[in-house]
């Protein structure tokens, strides 16, 4: 242990000249110890009230070795139990420890590894329990781990008071004050005394004791006559342990003459007879026992008697007492001729034993057991009820289970709470009236294992033939030695093959399964008697495929290697496969890093390539076939060495080099994505794909003869190059093209599309000569049976050209043939079995990943352009064509290059950008948009939400524009605009809203508006991108018009059949229509009245005449309006007025001086005085009027009346 300095030292052996050799050693310091094993016995005991002792072990300075110095022993210890019982709470770091936890540091040093160590811990709280762990702290920095709990009880306080209360022949009874009930420190568990014939209570002592801390006396019985005890009670604590204090000491009474037996009592009852034991007291003449049905002992008495006074027992047996009944029994002591009796007792003999038994049912926990019931009559016949016991020791010795019942009629009992897979041994008693069983024992059986129970995981291994699982004994569990088996089926046990393995142990293993096969597996557990309980299906999993065969290195590459093997058969099951997984390690046993490449495609392809790997690297390879479960068996392939690096190019996006067409789009709008990739440094890697290198016979190329050579290609790679093993056969110098097209696998096809094009010169020796083309070109992969070309041509060379090697009449190269043209390319012939050599050098293409978001922090892959692989400073431009989805936002559209990182880089940092597209959906148009009148100055709109995306979608941050006017003219034109600002009687209104949802109703009231005035509204939906909903519908009403007022003086004039009447308007504008009616009637009822367009008639104008109405009559008067919608008001109440009484009737006189007209009356006036001078006119009675000479309207006309001389009254 100790604090290490570790040093770095650069060039120790000074091999490399350096300018400075003073920097190059630095150290760290690292601290090395090891801490002490944890403690593992400690043990404590209570040695008073107040103190316990701990005890335990010590470990060692470093685990269990060395000698402790300058150490700690930490001791922790608690009372309170739920802080205890929690393993993370315990803490040599005590700033968060609870106060009622209390922690003690023994230092120590000297300490011997593996010696015993002792601790008192005292000042603790009286019959209380403490929890106590313990740490070793070497003399380092180390703790070590907690130890074992020991749990350990104070003692209780001890009693007080104690004594002897009563003292007997064979019992002594103590007595003393009782502890408190609380708090439990001051309190006790119970008690328990003890008493022996030794003060030091060595050898035989009695005791009796009590759970019960209110009880504060107990009797010792079964003690000796006539013999001295010692006695001692003590207070129990919660583990039932006794704090004992001395009691003193007495003598137990000796007999005297003349009393009677001691103590009698029943200690044996059979069938025919009854034992009662007593302490003898010696009497002259003996003992007699008697027994009787009656209490007085009248009637039949069977006794027994002997002579000798030291006998402690007798049988009453004669005559022999009846089964299950009530005996008195009474015992005697023969003193001269005198009989001393004790107290009589009672006991009942026991009852008939059942005639057989037999095993009903047998369960996992229970067992019934059924018998013949006895009769119910008479009693020494019968019984009062049965026991059934269980025990697994066929003596009932230790733990019996027990069922019963009072009833005689019930023929079955079940006894519960047994173990599974044991066996019990049973017993059925008869209760006679004591409820003292007479037992006939039924013989044994065990119960049923219980099924086994779930572990987790339930799989441990698999192979390609077999399946091993693990499960558990079950709740409750099995004992130890069941007999289990698991089963496995392929068709979850419904038919079929059903393969097994039996064990005693809680896991098998089953052998000689199908490979790449789905098993159903589950448990069965046997019990003693080879009963099964079946478990559950603990679940399904599939056997490891067979290994893949014919594995090789296909393609080695710098940082990839290209495997490939046969390929798996597509059925049955056994044979096939989910997918492969190649991987690659540099450690044979496939420790560290791991690299790997997987498909789960099913059985194609058979070709995986790993990448990324290390340059100039051996790795070791395996291969793998999935099974159904996705789980690989693997084939070990040996090792192979990546090829020497080249420096890698370098990919760059910018964000401008991302574009769109068109520049922002609805939903649903197809957007072209174009990305230029340019590649800054470094050409792509060649890596040579296909190739066919073997050659006997070279063939001509020259002016009029093209040779070809056809290749078919597995992946969609870049070519860059390819190589012809060739020499030029005449004068030096010649030139020879070679193109790249397509064709069939036979020949090229006449006038397809140069794909590359490149030339080169030869020597006249053969070599291998390298076709390099200005720039890679893509080569897709071809459609099954056709083939990329390689076109060789010499048009400019005379007729010695070149030669190119083939192998002849072998066909070496499989996917394709050769062929040759004698035209100029214009007809191909097959080159039949004969192959050119030749070399294709490809390079990985790039992809280019269209993200809608950032990629790398959750953005949704939108689609893939490839294009070629880039030479340095090369430029490509990556396209996509993308459907614009909701929802609406400013989009964030990302290119990655290389996203799957499959081609390595000096830099990828800058294979990343993105640019901002704006994609968004307006609103769809309101088209249900209403108004309705609400007030003289309110009007209420409603409508229906159509969505922040056409129809659909929630608005938040949105915006109800509502446009309104009076103006006709105006609404009837196309002004109608959510932004532009209009005319002064043009009003636009702007309701934020959010959380509205679509296809929702709502409502606003536009308040403050003109009374009886028709409004003309429309609106918009502005959503939260800002884009508007194209106009609504219209919506039309008019304001109410408001109820007319009463003036101070309705009533203009008021004549004889007419009234002129006004009032206020109001507010309402001077179109407004109004209705007058009028009435004798206060309520309106009967007939009405009205002006020139009659009661029910409407009028503009806030005055009129009120006609034909009748003189010397009360009319009342109301008024109301109506909007231009022809919604009316209510009345307003003008109040009322009499016509005139008088009127001209066309009586005229002369005065003397001028015609005058006197004014008459009709004669149906009431309230009024009526003149009793008539005229008659038309049919009509008149009164002519009359009034005082003084009156302002009498006339010079005098009559004389009853009443006086009149006037007549002028009109």
């Amino acid at each position: 242990e100790g604090y290490h300095d570790i040093y770095i030292h650069i060039d120790r052996a000074d091999k490399i000249t350096e300018d400075n050799e003073n920097n190059n050693k630095f150290y760290n310091t690292v601290a090395v110890s090891s801490a002490p094993d944890a403690i593992n016995d400690l043990a404590g005991s209570a040695t008073s009230a107040m103190e316990i002792d701990l005890n335990w072990h010590a470990t060692g300075d470093d685990g269990y070795t060395g000698d402790l110095n300058n150490s700690t022993f930490t001791i922790q210890y608690t009372s309170v139990t739920a802080w205890a019982q929690s393993e993370i709470n315990w803490s040599t770091d005590t700033t968060g420890v609870p106060s009622y936890v209390y922690t003690v540091d023994i230092a120590t040093t000297g300490v011997a590894a593996q010696s015993q160590r002792f601790y008192r811990q005292e000042n603790l709280l009286a019959n209380t329990t403490y929890y106590f762990r313990i740490w070793t702290h070497d003399d380092f920095i180390s703790y070590s781990a907690l130890s074992n709990g020991a749990t350990v009880s104070t003692l209780a306080e001890p009693v007080i008071s104690t004594q002897v209360y009563n003292v007997f022949y064979t019992s002594v009874t103590l007595n003393w004050a009782a502890l408190p009930l609380s708090p439990p420190s001051s309190t006790c568990e119970g008690y328990k005394i003890q008493a022996s014939t030794a003060p030091d209570f060595t050898g035989i002592f009695y005791s009796s004791s009590t759970l019960d801390v209110k009880l504060s006396t107990l009797t010792i019985r079964g003690l000796t006559v006539s013999t001295t005890y010692y006695f001692r009670v003590g207070s129990l604590n919660w583990t039932e342990e006794p704090n004992y204090i001395l009691s003193g000491s007495t003598c137990t009474m000796s007999p005297v003459p003349d009393t009677p037996p001691i103590e009698p009592y029943v200690s044996n009852v059979h069938k025919s007879n009854i034992t009662v034991d007593w302490t003898a007291n010696n009497p002259d003449n003996g003992y007699i026992l008697q027994a009787s049905t009656a209490s007085d002992f009248t009637g039949t008495v069977s006794s027994s008697q002997t002579a000798d006074g030291t006998a402690t027992s007798l049988t009453v047996s004669e005559p022999a007492l009846h089964t299950n009944t009530i005996y008195y029994l009474r015992a005697g002591a023969i003193w001269g001729s005198t009989t001393w009796y004790a107290q009589t007792l009672s006991s009942s003999t026991l009852a008939e034993s059942v005639a057989s038994v037999q095993f009903e049912e047998v369960f996992i926990t229970s067992i019934s057991v059924s018998w013949p019931v006895l009769p119910q009559t008479p009693s020494s016949s019968t019984c009062e009820g049965y026991r059934l016991d269980a025990s697994t020791s066929s003596d009932f010795y230790g733990t019996i289970f027990s069922s019963s019942t009072p009833s005689v009629n019930v023929a079955t009992l079940t006894v519960t709470g047994l173990s599974p897979n044991t066996t019990y041994y049973f017993r059925i008693g008869t209760l006679n009236w004591n409820s003292v069983a007479n037992y006939l024992l039924a013989g044994s059986t065990s119960t049923l294992a219980n099924l086994p129970g779930q572990e987790s995981p339930w799989l441990i291994s698999n192979s390609s033939c077999s399946i091993t699982a693990q499960w558990t004994a079950g709740d409750p569990e099995n004992p130890g030695g069941t007999n289990y088996i698991l089963e496995a089926s392929s068709t979850n046990f419904s038919g079929g093959t059903i393969l097994s393995s039996a064990t005693f142990n809680l896991q098998a293993e089953v052998l000689g399964l199908m490979s790449n096969t789905t098993y159903y597996l589950r448990t069965i557990a046997v019990n003693w008697q080879d009963i099964k309980t079946y478990g559950q299906v603990m679940g399904s999993t599939s056997t490891l495929t067979k290994l893949v065969e014919d594995a090789q290195f296909y393609r080695v590459n710098i940082t990839s290697v290209t495997v490939n093997w046969k390929e798996f058969l597509t059925s049955p099951s056994s044979s096939t496969c989910s997918g492969y997984i190649v991987q690659a390690s540099t450690a044979s046993d496939f420790s560290g890093e791991i690299f790997s490449s997987s498909t789960l495609n099913g059985v194609t392809p058979s070709t995986l390539t790993v990448k990324n790997l290390y340059s100039e690297t051996t790795y070791y390879f395996r291969v793998g076939a999935y099974n159904w479960n996705f789980v690989p068996n693997y084939f070990a392939m040996g090792s192979t060495k990546t090829k020497v690096a080249v420096p890698p190019p370098d990919l760059s996006i910018n964000n401008w080099d991302i574009t769109f067409n068109p520049t922002e789009a609805d939903f649903g709008w197809n957007v072209d994505i174009s990305a230029d990739v340019r590649n800054l440094s470094n050409d792509f890697m060649e890596e040579l794909t296909e190739k066919q290198e073997t050659g006997a016979t070279g063939f001509l190329i020259q002016s009029n003869q093209y040779l070809a050579q056809g290749f078919v290609v597995s992946e969609d790679l870049s070519i860059l190059s390819v190589e012809m093993w060739c020499y030029d056969y005449g004068s030096t110098g010649d030139m020879t093209t070679i193109t790249i097209t397509t064709g069939t696998t036979d020949i090229p096809s006449t006038g397809a599309e140069i794909i590359a094009s490149t030339k080169n010169t030869v020597s006249t020796e053969y070599e291998w000569v390298k076709f390099k083309f200005n720039g890679p070109v893509r080569l897709p992969v071809l459609p099954a049976g056709d083939a990329y070309w390689i076109i060789a041509k010499n048009s400019e060379s005379p007729s010695n050209g070149w030669v190119w090697k083939a192998q002849e009449n072998t066909n070496p190269y499989t996917p394709a043939s050769s062929a040759f043209n004698d035209g100029e390319g214009t007809s191909w012939n097959n080159g039949g079995n004969d192959d050119q050599m030749f070399r294709v050098y490809q390079s990985s293409n790039i992809v280019v990943s269209f993200y809608d978001g950032d990629p790398d922090d959750g953005g949704t892959l939108i689609g893939v352009s490839t294009i070629a692989a880039l030479n340095t400073n090369q430029t490509e431009t990556a396209v996509l064509s993308w459907t614009a989805t909701s929802p609406e936002a400013n989009r964030d559209i990302y290119a990655y290059i290389d996203r799957a990182n499959d081609i390595g880089e000096s830099d990828e940092t800058n294979n990343k950008a993105y640019n901002t597209i704006a994609i968004s959906s307006a609103p769809d148009t309101v088209s249900d948009f209403f108004a309705s009148t609400n007030s003289t100055t309110d009007i209420d709109l409603e409508w229906t939400v159509t969505g922040d995306d056409g129809y659909t979608g929630d608005l938040n941050n949105a915006e109800f524009i509502i446009q309104y006017t009076s103006s006709l003219p105006w609404a009837e034109g196309n002004s109608w605009d959510p932004e532009s600002k209009n005319e002064s009687y043009v009003y636009r209104v702007s309701i934020t809203t959010t959380g509205v949802t679509a296809q929702s109703q709502r409502f606003y009231t536009q308040t403050g508006l003109g009374i009886n005035t028709t409004y003309y509204f429309r609106m918009w939906i502005k959503d939260d991108f800002g884009r508007y909903s194209g106009l609504s519908n219209g919506a039309t009403v008019c304001t109410l018009a408001a109820i007319p007022q009463s003036p101070a003086e309705p009533f203009d004039g008021v004549y004889f059949s007419s009234v002129a009447v006004s009032w206020l308007a109001n507010g309402n504008p001077s179109y407004t229509e109004y209705q007058l009616q009028a009435s004798t009637a206060s309520d309106f009822t009967g007939t009405l009245y009205g002006p020139y367009a009659g009661p029910d008639g409407w009028f503009t104008g806030v005055s009129t005449d009120a006609i034909s109405l009748l003189g010397c009559t009360t009319f009342y008067f109301q008024v109301q309006a109506r909007n231009e919608g022809g919604i009316e008001t209510g009345f307003q109440s003008l109040g009322s007025t009499k016509t005139l009484v008088y009127f001209d009737c066309g009586l005229r006189v002369y005065d003397g001086t001028q015609i005058v007209n006197i004014a008459c009356q009709p004669t149906y006036c009431t309230g009024d005085s009526i003149s009793p001078l008539r005229m008659h006119k038309d049919g009509e009675n008149l009164a002519i009027g009359l009034v005082d000479v003084a009156d302002p309207k009498a006339s010079k006309i005098r009559i004389q009346t009853p009443a006086g001389i009149k006037s007549c009254r002028q009109q």
